[in-house]
């Protein structure tokens, strides 16, 4: 699949760390591998005048029994990234310039007496069949003022490649260049240096646990929103997954939306605004379902529970 084309404000730089993150996730030359844990290979690249080196975190999964593509959805709705990823505070999707490129704001947290951060940055998509890129990088934009309770980092780019390697395993490729401004104690910098890499095997590990949240691969209308909620146990350790609820907003078209099966061990379909063709649910390989909805007449929203 082509980058769908957008003369959006940012669209060039977009694109532009988009191709870079491509580069620097094509090979390991350069990289210096400083550790594995829990099955990732922890690499750093350093870079004049950063405190920061670029980090990247590598793994290759067989038991996650879904596409690369299907990982996309855990790396990037809040409702499970803050699951897996206790560095996540919140993030809002400010303007969605295509299906797949958006302008957002998001909170990093950070421990006492260390102020969190904050990201205003835009975010892109390349799906395919065998590899998906998702990156992201800092734009200045109005929409997104400075919080006083934070400090602006800069976020050189940061992304994701889910691919399939040559005996069809999944592989994972997380890369972060970030400047994160302010004062940072060396023990934290050290800390983030090594948790940030660790991305790749703690969103593999969700993923095999839980499943992954819905897909919607199809989308031949607008697309407005999407959300998804208790997909995994809270903080205090309390079980909500028979709630969990992904909340779909498009206009006009049709959609297809792939379930996992131990997201979604059954689905029940309820159109909550707007009118569709009745919903057609086919079972897939390994129990998982496909949401196949038709005839959507305007602004509709789906919301999918167990």
């Amino acid at each position: 699949m082509t980058i769908i084309d957008s003369d959006n404000r940012h669209a060039k730089k977009t694109r532009d760390q988009l191709a870079y993150f491509k580069t620097l996730s094509e090979t390991l030359d350069g990289w210096d591998l400083s550790s594995e844990q829990g099955g990732v290979k922890l690499y750093t690249k350093d870079i004049p005048g950063n405190p920061l080196p670029i980090v990247r975190g590598d793994t290759i999964r067989d038991d996650l029994e879904c596409t690369p593509n299907d990982l996309v959805t855990a790396a990037i709705l809040p409702g499970s990234r803050k699951i897996w990823d206790e560095q996540f505070d919140s993030s809002d999707v400010k303007e969605l310039y295509t299906r797949y490129e958006s302008l957002f704001w998001c909170k990093l947290s950070a421990p006492w007496p260390v102020s969190p951060r904050d990201i205003s940055g835009t975010s892109i998509r390349d799906p395919n069949d065998n590899v998906t890129y998702v990156t992201m990088t800092s734009v200045e934009d109005g929409l997104n003022p400075p919080d006083p309770d934070c400090v602006r980092a800069d976020l050189i780019v940061s992304g994701w490649k889910f691919y399939k390697t040559n005996d069809n395993k999944i592989g994972i490729t997380y890369i972060t260049q970030i400047d994160l401004a302010g004062y940072i104690p060396y023990w934290l910098l050290k800390s983030i240096q090594t948790s940030i890499p660790l991305c790749a095997g703690k969103l593999a590990n969700y993923v095999k646990q839980y499943g992954f949240p819905p897909n919607t691969r199809v989308c031949t209308g607008k697309f407005l929103n999407e959300t998804v909620e208790n997909t995994a146990p809270d903080e205090s350790g309390e079980d909500h997954t028979k709630d969990v609820e992904y909340l779909l907003e498009v206009e006009g078209g049709e959609i297809e939306t792939l379930l996992s099966s131990k997201m979604f061990p059954t689905v029940q379909v309820h159109i909550e605004q707007g009118k569709t063709e009745e919903p057609e649910i086919v079972e897939q390989e390994n129990g998982n379902k496909l949401v196949k909805i038709k005839g959507i007449n305007g602004q509709v929203k789906i919301k999918l529970t167990r």
